[in-house]
């Protein structure tokens, strides 16, 4: 949830240095924090629905930044894979 909450000061940040690469290291980072969170945490979770739609609105919200930082550098971002 930290790493989403920085993304608005990261993009701020990377335009006014215009430095793009910033972003580009910034979704790295993102994607390495996602797949750390998904390897450790079971995200479906039939006795906890509460804690399954939190983590599902989690990487919802992990997606969307991902996106976004991929269309801000002009790259396509795959639906699945």
């Amino acid at each position: 949830m930290r790493a989403i909450a920085d993304y608005p000061g990261e993009v701020s940040a990377a335009a006014e240095a215009r430095a793009p690469h910033r972003l580009v290291h910034f979704c790295r980072e993102m994607a390495a924090t996602f797949h750390q969170f998904y390897g450790s945490c079971r995200v479906v979770d039939a006795d906890n629905p509460e804690l399954t739609r939190a983590r599902l609105a989690l990487i919802a919200g992990a997606r969307t930044v991902i996106a976004n930082i991929l269309g801000l550098l002009g790259v396509r971002a795959p639906e699945q894979m």
